[in-house]
């Protein structure tokens, strides 16, 4: 079949040549951001990331890259406006290819992520300005994407920061926080897995086409239930398998998450029986030796234990070898800690009140080290589930990335060989896979620079924290975009890393001051656990700024660029 404008060949291949730069720029910014959180909380080296994200964004691409992108070829212009002129069209689709690749590189580039759709939206509607038909652009969608800006960060932040809450609640302060994710897991993970499976069944090819399996997904209710139903279940039973086979190999080879270079291990192997005082006006360490093993534990002297209690401690001989065999390591000061009232004189202590302080101490020890185990396995099967979450993300997103990469060339390929009016053809797999080749590539050379910026600098991120923000952002775009909201998943990705963030631990293992009792886990309430020390705000800040200049920079550029290109075509038509 002849194409319906063969004039506009160049504009094919120019639209594919940028189009395959915009895929690399959006492998970069927008997917880096899926795995973000798992490199963040150590869960997963960033070469083992971009491994599995790779494979999967090409194949989510493939499998369902389809199914939206003619959704985003017309969600901000209406093309029947350019009926009468289709090498405006093609121009303008080349220009938001140039104006969108520019933008997202420059973000890329200083590690700012952003949202792609948005920079793509922001294009075409400075297309549709500089071609002068102000009427082809649907402002209620930008409208709708400025309240996006204000709406959906408030939402991320107050959903992930309660619901983290939950989770430390529930989960993480009980003493059987292990044994729950042991056999209970598989109900976070048909939480996490609900926004992939409602996906897969409502934008599936075979759902979005005619067919037998469409006119029985629509026929009721109770069928699209049953549907949802079963893709769910296959999920947490393939999902169930990998997180105990990841979770045993795990506690065998003794992986921990506080190996990542995100997370500092305080453990610090000193000499048998050496207090280790390290300068500063909080903090001390006891390191106390048993047989061949080490125990580290750490008290906040000032807050935690008087001066006296230490030095009864130390000149007891309980202390290995007494006091004599105290030594402080070279280069540390004095230990800090707050003076009695009433200096209790060494003389006046008994062999009891020694006693008991030893073993108050030793009572204290094995408490830490158990709930130290208890969480560090508790958070390793969470590290099994971050890995199928984020998998889950990557998939369920590439749809949408493919889409944004793929839309103008698609357009412009469709232009050239049918015309304006067929708007609704299968975009081709080749270009489908192409895409998601492209955007794989772009994560693997330059995604790093997102990832650094998500996972490392704006908070600290744990296995359950990072859990907690990838299903929060996940339900959160599944939900807001079918209300029609054309949301980004970058502004829920990063504000539910804040949400998160604010919120702090509110179990500390600490000793009475008055009178030395063991208090264990203490409840919080819900305004005493927010706190911003831990969040950094002066990068969010920079963050948000660039949320809100994608579309005008996106636009501006794709204007300037549009009329260059018109006034340039328009010479060449002159001299033909």
């Amino acid at each position: 079949m002849a194409p319906a404008h063969p004039e506009l060949l160049w504009s094919v291949i120019c639209s594919g040549i940028t189009c395959g730069l915009l895929a690399i720029s959006i492998g970069a910014n927008d997917v880096a951001n899926a795995f973000s959180t798992s490199v963040g909380s150590g869960t997963l080296k960033l070469r083992g990331a971009i491994s599995i994200a790779f494979v999967f964004e090409i194949l989510g691409a493939l499998v369902l890259g389809g199914t939206v992108t003619d959704a985003i070829r017309s969600r901000v212009l209406n093309f029947a406006a350019f009926a009468d002129a289709p090498y405006e069209l093609a121009l303008g689709m080349f220009s938001s290819s140039v104006g969108a690749t520019a933008w997202l590189a420059v973000s890329t580039y200083f590690g700012m992520p952003v949202s792609t759709t948005h920079s793509i939206i922001g294009a075409l509607a400075g297309f549709g300005v500089a071609s002068g038909r102000v009427d082809s652009v649907r402002w209620l969608q930008l409208l709708y994407i400025v309240l996006s800006w204000f709406i959906v960060p408030l939402v991320a932040i107050a959903v992930s920061a309660l619901v983290y809450i939950v989770v430390q609640d529930v989960i993480l302060s009980r003493s059987y926080s292990f044994f729950f994710m042991k056999y209970f897991h598989w109900v976070l993970l048909s939480i996490s897995s609900l926004p992939l499976a409602i996906f897969i069944a409502f934008e599936n090819p075979m759902a979005k086409f005619e067919g037998a399996y469409k006119e029985w997904f629509e026929t009721n209710g109770s069928n699209k239930f049953a549907c949802i139903l079963l893709i769910l279940a296959v999920l947490v039973i393939i999902s169930s398998i990998v997180t105990i086979l990841i979770t045993r190999h795990r506690l065998a080879t003794g992986w921990s998450y506080l190996e990542s270079s995100l997370s500092a291990d305080p453990v610090v192997v000193c000499p048998k029986g050496v207090l280790s005082g390290r300068k500063g006006p909080k903090s001390m360490e006891i390191n106390v030796g048993k047989g061949d093993k080490m125990e580290v534990f750490e008290i906040e002297a000032k807050r935690r234990c008087s001066k006296s209690g230490i030095d009864l401690l130390l000149k007891s001989e309980l202390f290995h070898g007494g006091p004599e065999s105290f030594r402080s390591e070279p280069g540390l000061s004095e230990v800090d800690v707050s003076e009695d009232k009433m200096p209790l004189e060494q003389s006046s202590v008994s062999k009891l009140e020694l006693s008991k302080i030893a073993k108050k101490d030793v009572e204290c020890h094995v408490s830490e080290e158990t709930k130290r185990s208890g969480s560090h396995k508790t958070q390793t099967v969470f590290s099994a589930m971050q890995i199928l979450g984020a998998t889950m993300v990557v998939i369920s997103h590439s749809a949408n990335d493919t889409a944004n990469a793929v839309s103008p060339f698609a357009t412009v390929l469709f232009l050239y060989l049918h015309g304006v009016k067929d708007e609704s053809l299968t975009t081709p797999w080749y270009i489908l896979l192409s895409g998601g080749c492209c955007m794989a590539l772009g994560l693997a050379v330059f995604g790093y620079k997102v990832v650094k910026t998500v996972g490392l600098n704006l908070t600290r991120v744990t296995p359950s924290r990072g859990y907690t923000i990838d299903s929060v952002a996940g339900c959160l775009v599944l939900v807001l975009s079918h209300l029609g909201i054309p949301l980004s998943s970058t502004h829920c990705t990063v504000s539910s890393i804040l949400g998160v963030g604010l919120i702090e631990d509110p179990w500390n293992d600490e000793i009475g001051e008055q009178d030395g009792e063991w208090i264990g886990f203490k409840w919080f309430p819900f305004l005493r656990r927010i706190s911003v020390k831990n969040v950094n705000f002066k990068l969010y800040r920079k963050i948000f700024f660039t949320w809100i200049s994608t579309i005008f920079f996106s636009g501006i550029t794709t204007a300037m660029l549009f009329v260059i290109s018109k006034f340039c075509y328009n010479i060449k038509l002159s001299r033909a």
